[in-house]
C-alpha cells in the first residue's frame, strides 16, 4: 500500500513538473557600490597589492560565470 501511494505522488510530481509554464524570470539588481565604498577599495588596494590581485581575479571570474548565465 505503502509503495502505491509512493508511486502515485511520484506521478503527480513528474505530471505537474511537466504542465508547469515557466514564468518570467525577475531582473537581476545589483546595487552600485556608494561613492564612499568605492574609495574605500581604492585605498585598500593601494595598501594590500595581492588584494587588489585577488580582488581582480574575483571580478573575472564572476564576469565568466555572468556571461554563461
Amino acid at each position: 500500500v505503502f509503495a502505491g501511494f509512493v508511486a502515485f505522488f511520484w506521478y503527480r510530481a513528474v505530471r505537474d513538473g511537466l504542465r508547469a509554464e515557466p514564468g518570467p524570470k525577475p531582473p537581476r539588481l545589483m546595487a552600485q557600490p556608494s561613492a564612499a565604498t568605492q574609495e574605500r577599495i581604492r585605498q585598500d588596494e593601494e595598501r594590500d597589492p595581492q588584494l587588489a590581485a585577488y580582488n581582480r581575479y574575483l571580478a573575472e571570474l564572476h564576469e565568466r560565470h555572468a556571461g554563461t548565465a
